[in-house]
């Protein structure tokens, strides 16, 4: 419990900026707050971009831009590069990571909420996520003190916000979107419909009429 009242400042500040409310906003030192933060954060990130198979480039430079989200200097930069790395490894502590977490920054907290849609956010770069990815992500939002509706609320539904949703669409992504005609955020249904309209529009038959 008392874990859970150190930092206050560096708290305040990282919740603002994943945000987005937070734009141009120092980061004041977390101490050992920033550090269990990061570790948890990172490791994370490292185990679900390991579960794609390779780790790709759309998930290191989404690390990275997180990094100088997070305010990091050049030796804490090369802790969280450390903290992936390990986080790729099937043995890496990713639960007791996220339990020690909670203990500094308390479950169910708006903080707690924004780490959770972070991963989910990094899950869902390559445009969806895996049973593996979820299963971990769903692990995880049980430490974190919330139910499955929640869990589905704040990590499957794909609702981009604030200055770190702007970092996490990639070029491919984006892309995608424009291609079905689309925003950021659109629901499944939405989604289903604007590609069956794009598979009816380019479809052969009508392209390439029959002679009869």
């Amino acid at each position: 419990m008392l874990y859970s009242l150190l930092h206050p400042a560096y708290k305040k500040a990282i919740t603002a900026r994943l945000s987005g409310a937070g734009q141009g906003l120092v980061v004041p030192d977390g101490g050992r707050t920033a550090r269990v933060f990061n570790q948890a954060l990172f490791m994370a990130f490292g185990r679900l971009a390991r579960m794609d198979g390779q780790v790709t480039t759309d998930a290191i430079e989404n690390s990275t831009r997180l990094m100088g989200l997070l305010g990091l200097d050049p030796a804490a930069r090369q802790q969280a590069v450390e903290y992936f790395s390990h986080g790729k490894e099937p043995t890496a502590p990713i639960s007791d990571a996220t339990e020690t977490l909670m203990r500094f920054i308390g479950r169910r907290s708006d903080l707690t909420r924004l780490y959770l849609k972070t991963l989910g956010d990094a899950a869902s770069l390559d445009g969806g996520i895996g049973l593996q990815q979820r299963i971990l992500l769903r692990n995880v939002a049980e430490i974190c003190g919330f139910n499955k509706p929640e869990f589905e609320e704040i990590c499957l539904r794909r609702m981009p916000y604030g200055e770190y949703a702007g970092t996490v669409l990639t070029p491919r992504i984006s892309k995608a979107y424009n291609v079905l005609q689309l925003s950021p955020g659109a629901g499944q249904k939405e989604i289903k419909r604007a590609d069956l309209r794009l598979v009816s529009r380019h479809h052969p038959d009508k392209l390439n009429p029959r002679v009869t």
